[in-house]
């Protein structure tokens, strides 16, 4: 039986730090005892010392030769050459990474043509791959090594330039093996793509916009046979303390009369921003307050109605995907997709109209509310971890909620099956979701199947949950 106890809430930066809307800016790295935020154009970080306790601040890693008004979009740690590595991507399409050493040395700073919003790494084979507002995919090779101590200023050529997206591209992931690549776009298509050649292996269209995906691989998913319920202990209540209480937006949760003080005033009124970066259509209708309320039913059915997009054009996948190798950890990838509101299990196998192997629609929401109707009109599931040693994987929303969600496996692909064994926090907030990442526990911790799991929120509030079987710590004891 999984459960989630909360071990504590802190305050990690100054509540007017954040950054509205981007992606996820929290990284932890679990080899050096490390959690990262990032903060406009510059990345704090944190020293781990103990798993149950606060982390301490180290050091920030400054953005080299600032560039006025540039701001990060997402951060991502990775290997490569033996040694961690992590990687931040720039509203100016600046790429840059540091070294995780006790210097945190920097390695390269790469200037792309436009704004970049997805970054991955794949260190087995020294690619890094980045996504940009031209709609494009960049798969570059990493300097083959990290000892200079000249930094990089470019990194070698590009081996691939991806196109086929008529959106932006918020979200870009390795398989395993590196073979394959997963893209997820505005224009509401997630796309698999060899790496090799270049070409499309899988394309789906949702009738929602597509907001992360990874691969996941069902060697690792539970038995379906084996029944684990969701256990949240009553003695950790999920919201930690009254400080971290909107008790306006509780009052108006319980009367279910509506907020004047509503949540996200600050951020969600002005779409400027986010319609500048691709993130909202141009076209998208802005709402005030009273026709959100009086038309909310009718917009959320639109939305999942409007399937057909112009600018989408499919095409057949001429390289389909192949098993990634003969280890059965890694021979038959599927992907895990999530849109505005749902959370998709695909086989990029089949035929993309017989893909969907499972779906959970709402995946993170829970009552919707008057106060709440604009942020879940402009709602989106961005932040994804797939733990496989847990058969879990846990999803985030910019609505400040987090699923919990199990992979059960069936006997044939068809008949695997997700199932949300619990959302954190326990209370709904009012807060906007800033960066989800997870710590797996140092080696004397090995013998339980356990990890940490920040919450980071735009205020600089964060909650950390430790995730474990209940039946680990039992045997442990006796």
């Amino acid at each position: 039986m999984l459960v989630a106890h909360l071990l504590y809430s802190a305050q990690i930066f100054e509540p007017s730090g954040g950054i509205p809307w981007k992606l996820n800016l929290t990284a932890v790295s679990s080899q050096r005892c490390m959690l990262f935020v990032a903060r406009n154009k510059h990345i704090l970080s944190f020293e781990i010392q103990h798993y149950a306790r606060e982390p301490s601040f180290k050091a920030c890693l400054s953005y080299p030769e600032p560039v006025q008004g540039d701001e990060i979009n997402a951060i991502t740690l990775g290997h490569h050459c033996d040694c961690e590595i992590i990687v931040a991507v720039y509203d100016s399409g600046r790429t840059v990474a540091w070294k995780l050493d006790d210097n945190f040395s920097l390695l390269w700073d790469w200037s792309g043509r436009v704004s970049t919003w997805g970054c991955a790494i794949h260190g087995e084979s020294g690619q890094l791959a980045t996504s940009a507002n031209s709609h494009t995919i960049s798969v570059l090779h990493m300097p083959q090594s990290v000892d200079n101590t000249e930094i990089h200023s470019q990194l070698r050529p590009e081996a691939l330039e991806l196109s086929g997206h008529s959106g932006n591209i918020p979200y870009i992931s390795f398989s395993a093996t590196g073979k394959y690549l997963v893209s997820s776009s505005i224009d509401s298509t997630i796309r698999v793509w060899s790496v090799h050649s270049g070409q499309q292996s899988f394309v789906y269209k949702h009738n929602q916009w597509c907001w992360a995906a990874c691969f996941v691989y069902p060697f690792f998913f539970a038995p379906r046979d084996i029944e684990k319920g969701p256990q949240v202990p009553s003695t950790s209540s999920g919201w930690p303390d009254n400080d971290f209480v909107d008790s306006e937006s509780l009052s108006s949760h319980d009367s279910n009369t509506h907020n004047a003080d509503r949540p996200h005033t600050s951020t969600v009124d002005d779409y400027t921003d986010d319609i500048a970066n691709g993130l909202i259509s141009s076209d998208a209708d802005i709402y005030t307050e009273a026709e959100l309320e009086s038309d909310a039913e009718s917009e959320l059915e639109s939305a999942a109605n409007s399937s057909h997009d112009p600018r989408v054009t499919l095409v057949q996948p001429t390289v389909p995907m192949t098993p990634e190798s003969d280890s059965p950890g890694t021979a038959s990838p599927m992907l895990l997709c999530c849109t505005r509101s749902e959370v998709l299990l695909l086989d990029p196998a089949l035929p993309a109209d017989a893909a969907v192997v499972d779906k959970i629609e709402n995946a993170v929401s829970r009552t919707l509310i008057p106060s709440l109707i604009d942020i879940m009109l402009f709602d989106r599931i961005t932040f994804v971890e797939w733990i496989p040693e847990m058969s879990v994987a846990i999803v985030g929303s910019f609505s400040g909620t987090v699923a919990v969600i199990e992979l059960q496996s069936g006997v044939h692909n068809t008949q695997h099956r997700m199932k949300v064994l619990f959302r954190l926090p326990q209370r709904p907030t009012s807060r906007q979701l800033y960066g989800m990442s997870i710590f797996h526990h140092p080696i004397d911790r090995s013998k339980f199947r356990a990890v940490t799991l920040y919450m980071t929120y735009i205020d600089g509030k964060m909650l950390a949950y430790e995730l474990y079987f209940q039946e680990d710590a039992v045997a442990d004891i006796s």
